[in-house]
């Protein structure tokens, strides 16, 4: 006789079937999100696989521009650019190479939107950053305008500040923005209906860059003659001989100490002191012979000097002097006229960057009308 058994488990085997439902039960509703984010990764990695395919496609037009800017065909240039682009839209770097080219076609409003899109794709872009703040600070010292200097020393600053406050230490982003802050003062009084500042914070940012960077002989003599300018706060002559002192020092061959340390001596009531500035004339002339003002300074400061009474008190006459040792801004080094190196940039600015900014007079003139009639308007 058959017997039939029941197929039942064992009360033993009970608690490991729950705990084994629970864990299946578990793992279901964590897979949920785990999938979403495992979804998420895949479509970054696609997104980003496509990307490299775009850059690498838009390569041969890119090279194309740089090409062409090169060889100062801007406006080719800023075709092939805009070709790339059309390839590869989410590459920064095509938006900043175009917003050179742009700049030097004096399209200022174009290179505005294409220095914010670079900037909007890459927010760390360090370099898209410098370059439009490069931008404002060449339209500043090329408009005779007060309202549209103090709009682009207020951008220039604005994007100078925002590089300090990612690059504290970095001397570099307070000289740039120190230059950017004395162009506004020598084309102004020092105020516009958008930004106002004095000399102070000039002052200030150079203070930081010789605190971080004790060997920047440019440091030490645009202090000098923003001191001398400081009627607020006017320097003892001590204190100007001590920078310019310094970045002789630090810069024997460097022409410019040595005029501006001439200024200085120059407005002292002392004859011996007279004597030294025509010196220190006669060696900038001999270290840079191609620059006209060191040869005149020799003949101006062999004339007569204004009484005291003609003088401004604080040593402002100085900075009056040495004033058009700044009314020209390139990119240059120290071994330039201290003008150039108002408006020195950092040596991984984009290419185009250098040569922005040795317009020539009739292109100089063009973009001032256009900026007086619009800030950013183009024709």
């Amino acid at each position: 006789m058959t017997r039939l058994y029941k197929c039942r488990p064992s009360i033993r085997a009970l608690p490991l079937v729950a705990l084994a439902a629970l864990f299946c039960f578990g793992c279901q509703a964590m897979s949920g999100p785990a999938r979403a984010e495992r979804d998420a990764q895949a479509t970054q990695r696609l997104a980003r696989q496509h990307e490299i395919q775009q850059e690498v496609a838009a390569s041969p037009d890119r090279r194309h521009g740089d090409q062409l800017a090169q060889a100062g065909k801007f406006d080719e240039a800023v075709a092939a650019y805009s070709d790339a682009i059309s390839i590869a839209p989410k590459e920064s770097e095509l938006y900043l190479q175009r917003a050179c080219a742009n700049v030097r076609l004096n399209r200022f409003q174009d290179a505005e939107l294409d220095f914010n899109t670079a900037l909007s794709l890459n927010p760390k872009s360090t370099t898209a950053a410098v370059a439009e703040a490069e931008m404002y600070k060449y339209l500043a010292g090329r408009t005779s305008d007060a309202n549209a200097c103090g709009y682009c020393t207020l951008h220039a600053t604005q994007l100078y500040t925002q590089l300090i406050s990612s690059h504290p230490n970095d001397p570099t982003f307070y000289y740039a923005r120190a230059t950017g802050l004395y162009i506004f003062l020598t084309q102004t009084s020092g105020s516009s209906f958008l930004f106002h500042t004095d000399y102070s914070e000039v002052r200030a940012d150079l203070d930081k860059v010789i605190q971080l960077d004790p060997k920047m002989a440019s440091a030490y003599l645009l202090r000098a003659v923003a001191a001398s300018n400081d009627a607020n706060s006017p320097p003892t002559w001590s204190q100007l001989y001590s920078d310019t002192d310094e970045a002789i020092r630090l810069k024997p061959n460097w022409a410019e100490p040595y005029y501006v340390r001439g200024g200085v001596e120059y407005e002292q009531d002392n004859v011996d002191r007279h004597e030294l500035a025509i010196a220190d004339a006669r060696t900038a002339a001999s270290l840079d012979p191609s620059e006209p003002k060191y040869a005149q300074a020799i003949t101006d400061w062999a004339q007569p000097r204004l009484s005291t009474a003609q003088k401004l008190i604080g040593g402002i006459v100085i900075g009056m002097v040495l004033l058009d040792g700044f009314s020209s801004h390139q990119s240059a080094s120290d071994d330039a006229p201290m003008g150039a190196l108002i408006n020195e940039v950092p040596d991984d600015m984009p290419i185009l960057m250098n040569q922005m900014i040795d317009e020539d007079e009739e292109t100089q003139q063009k973009a001032e009308t256009d900026y007086q009639n619009g800030v950013l308007e183009q024709n």
